[in-house]
Formats: structure tokens, C-alpha cells, sequence
């Protein structure tokens, strides 16, 4: 299924389909001898919309980091520029949390607002079928600050 505005995915990156496009075997041989991480993310942009033929969407997301993200001042990035994701409420500068519809199964979690990405998630070809609920999405509520305010 597709993300909708606000649900938090989890994201896996296919280093050898990334740089297919090289046409490199070097570097396709090196992508499968690495492992890839998994990532949390909150989908905060739909590029495009899911029609059919269309092979890929394109989604922003702000990357999900646990505890405060680290600061360097050479690069301009404090933990401050970041927002807490409830239960979390501790910050920097009183910060409020947002507020997903279910608690993340995970304790001190942030968005760290400098860490958003842009990626291409494979269109599902079950185009017409209803999407159901996501099961983490931000709740955007008038005590909540609205997601596009904070990255």
C-alpha cells in the first residue's frame, strides 16, 4: 500500500536497484556485499500520485531518530532543530510533541527536522481498492503543531 500524508513507514534501502543505473558491475557487486539499514520515517510529501503505469511515487519523509539527534556545530545542526514525538516531551526549547494516532512502539523518538529525504516507493498495483488506516500517523489537530510547519 501507498503512504498517506503523515503515516510513519518503515523504509529499507535496495542499494543494488539505487545504483542500477550505473550500469557499473564494480559497483553492483560491491551494493551486495553491503547490509542495509532499516529506517522509521513520517511521510510528510506526495510527490505523485499513484496512477496506474506509473512504476514508482515519489515521497518526502523526516527520518524518525531515537533520543535527541547529536549536535554539530561545524555543519550548523543543534538538538534543538528537532521536534519530540509523544510520549517524548523533553527539548531543548519546550518544543511541543507531536502526536501520533497510536503511541510509536518506541520510546524517545524525534524528528530531527534537518533529516528529511526524498525517496521513490514502488506503485501498488491494486489501484482502486480502498486504502485502509494507517495504524502511525501524525494527528493533525489544532493543540498540534501541523507537520509542514516544523520541517
Amino acid at each position: 500500500m501507498l503512504p498517506h500524508f503523515g503515516e510513519y513507514v518503515v523504509l529499507k534501502l535496495d542499494l543494488v536497484a539505487s545504483l542500477k543505473s550505473l550500469n557499473d558491475p564494480e559497483v553492483s557487486k560491491a551494493c551486495r556485499k553491503l547490509q542495509s539499514k532499516t529506517y522509521v520515517a513520517c511521510v510528510i510529501n506526495l510527490f505523485s500520485f499513484p496512477l496506474p503505469g506509473a512504476e514508482y511515487v515519489s515521497v518526502t519523509a523526516t527520518l524518525v531518530s531515537k533520543g535527541l539527534p547529536s549536535s554539530d556545530p561545524g555543519r550548523s545542526i543543534t538538538s534543538d532543530i528537532s521536534v519530540p514525538i509523544f510520549p517524548s516531551t523533553r527539548h531543548p526549547l519546550s518544543r511541543p510533541p507531536m502526536k501520533p494516532s497510536n503511541p510509536l512502539p518506541w520510546s524517545d523518538c524525534y524528528h530531527p527536522t534537518q533529516a528529511t529525504i526524498k525517496c521513490r516507493i514502488q506503485n501498488d498495483t491494486n489501484i482502486g481498492d480502498p486504502w485502509p488506516e494507517p495504524k502511525y500517523k501524525l494527528d493533525v489537530a489544532a493543540d498540534s503543531p501541523s507537520p509542514c510547519s516544523v520541517f
